[in-house]
């Protein structure tokens, strides 16, 4: 077995996600190649000052320890480590503070070891066609979606992956 891999992920640790980050991995092809940090809020710890030197440390010791090359950032909807959908209000309002912070945090990344790969990916409940995202509105605003044919359950628990 070879003492190398391609990438670290750094995840939140939210048990809700972990599923279907592990399935969205495999479809990326880095099974068995990826070195994990999980973190509640995971852009946050690059810009707290409090948790950076550390963050950093995780990717210092991947690229040195196992030659990785690329950083994958995979933040989510509804993070408790903001406060989750009650603090940020949901919406582009939500979606666009994550977008932001993931910049900020390739931006640290890039600083310290410019020959880095970052991916930034936002995840979320739901999927990427008009219904789905229509459905995880009313669910997640409403607290339900009147009609009998959908399972709000169901809907739920897909997740949808975003390159930002």
């Amino acid at each position: 077995m070879s003492h190398t891999c391609k990438a670290l992920v750094v995840t939140c640790m939210d048990f809700r996600f972990q599923t279907a980050i592990r399935k969205f991995l495999k479809a990326q092809g880095l099974i068995d190649s990826y070195d994990l940090f999980s973190v509640a809020g995971t852009q946050k710890t690059f810009l707290n000052p409090e948790t950076q030197a550390t963050a950093l440390k995780q990717v210092e010791l991947s690229a040195k320890l196992h030659g990785m090359t690329d950083v994958y950032l995979i933040a989510h909807w509804d993070c408790g480590a903001y406060g989750g959908n009650a603090t940020l209000g949901g919406g582009e309002s939500e979606k666009n503070k994550y977008i932001q912070d993931l910049a900020s945090a390739e931006a640290i990344i890039k600083k310290h070891f410019p020959n880095l790969k970052v991916r930034k990916y936002l995840a979320r409940f739901g999927s990427n066609n008009f219904w789905d995202k229509f459905v995880f509105f009313c669910i997640n605003v409403i607290g339900k979606v009147f009609s009998p044919s959908v399972d709000n359950q169901n809907i739920k628990s897909k997740v949808y992956f975003e390159l930002v």
